[in-house]
């Protein structure tokens, strides 16, 4: 009989769930994760995340543990939700990234927004665009070198132009 017993808290504790009590520690080749299963248990886990997404989870985040041969010290997260931070009222076929300030990049029926609280960086050598820019502000260009003049569309005001000639800012003939 006592070995079955054994056998049965074996294969309840195959998957549990946890909340993440600590900051994710990210020293070593895979995250490492604090996680309270109960007031008396706390243990750090690996944490197991899919390739190209990387999270540090906010203390607070629910956690999926599988514990292989449901052997408590052998577990591993697999699965991670932060109840205050995940988006909500998301329609079919909408895809989000997020943190814990909002919504980083939306997908929705082929749109993707991205939003920021101050600025988008984009550090590349070269964008290209197909279709229509709108821009609802200013265009500056430093025309690549930042010791060279700065040119604002919104400030700048041609020369030696002739209106309604169709050639805005060409020199006379």
């Amino acid at each position: 009989m006592q070995d079955l017993t054994r056998i049965f808290r074996r294969v309840q504790n195959v998957i549990r769930l946890a909340k993440t009590t600590a900051t994710t520690i990210e020293k070593g080749v895979i995250q490492r994760v604090q996680a309270r299963f109960n007031p008396l248990e706390v243990g750090d886990r690996n944490s197991m995340q899919t390739y190209g997404f990387a999270s540090a989870l906010p203390v607070g985040s629910d956690v999926v543990v599988v514990n292989v041969s449901g052997d408590n010290s052998n577990g591993i997260i697999v699965a991670s939700n932060h109840q205050g931070s995940r988006p909500k009222n998301m329609v079919t076929n909408e895809v989000r990234i997020y943190n814990l300030e909002g919504t980083v990049i939306q997908v929705k029926a082929g749109e993707v927004n991205i939003t920021a609280a101050t600025k988008v960086n984009i550090t590349t050598p070269e964008v290209t665009m197909s279709g229509k820019l709108t821009v609802a502000g200013d265009v500056v260009s430093t025309g690549g070198d930042v010791k060279a003049a700065t040119i604002s569309l919104k400030q700048h005001v041609h020369q030696n132009t002739q209106p309604g000639n169709g050639l805005s800012g060409a020199p006379k003939p």
